[in-house]
């Protein structure tokens, strides 16, 4: 499992902090927006942090980590 892998790479084996900063801007307006870059925009912004949040979470707990979201 990717989890497995990702835990593998480091050095202690613990995740002390997870920081989401990626974000996309799509330009353009609501008028011409399609639902591609939307999706596109709300795959990055909202559904990988979503996702990375949950796979961590169980390292976090352990070593009473957390968790820094970052949006503009």
């Amino acid at each position: 499992m990717l989890r497995d892998r990702v835990m593998k790479n480091f050095r202690s084996g613990a995740i002390d902090v997870l920081v989401n900063a990626a974000g996309v801007i799509a330009t353009g307006t609501i008028e011409n927006t399609d639902d591609a870059k939307w999706d596109a925009m709300m795959h990055v912004n909202v559904r990988a942090p979503f996702r990375l949040m949950r796979a961590a979470v169980p390292h976090l707990k352990a070593r009473k980590g957390t968790v820094v979201n970052v949006s503009s």
